[in-house]
């Protein structure tokens, strides 16, 4: 991933889960204009390493958890948020002022 792909990470971006398809997990920035659901994730990349993860929780109540992420070389990025337990892999597939998709690993 080139320093621009990669820098295109640090923002906030909404999942739009009603988009996945062939194992990729779309992302939009939040003002794209969403249709009507509960509970979509967020996540914010911040350039010092830091994240911010926003989903419903367990019990269906909005939380906020904070961790970290790293990038791994090539187009592998790792999150980690304490409350998850392990680290999760991704693979940046694309990313531009629209779009953001992921492969989990």
């Amino acid at each position: 991933m080139d320093p621009k792909q990669l820098q295109c990470l640090h923002r906030h971006w909404t999942h739009s889960h009603e988009e996945d398809r062939d194992g990729l997990s779309i992302y939009r920035p939040p003002t794209f204009k969403f249709r009507a659901a509960r509970g979509r994730t967020e996540i914010e990349f911040h350039p010092d390493g830091t994240l911010v993860h926003r989903d419903a929780g367990p019990t269906d109540a909005g939380r906020t958890l904070t961790g970290s992420w790293k990038h791994l070389g090539g187009n592998a990025v790792q999150m980690h948020v304490e409350t998850f337990g392990k680290p999760r892999r991704m693979t940046v597939v694309e990313c531009n002022d629209q779009v953001l998709k992921l492969r989990w690993d």
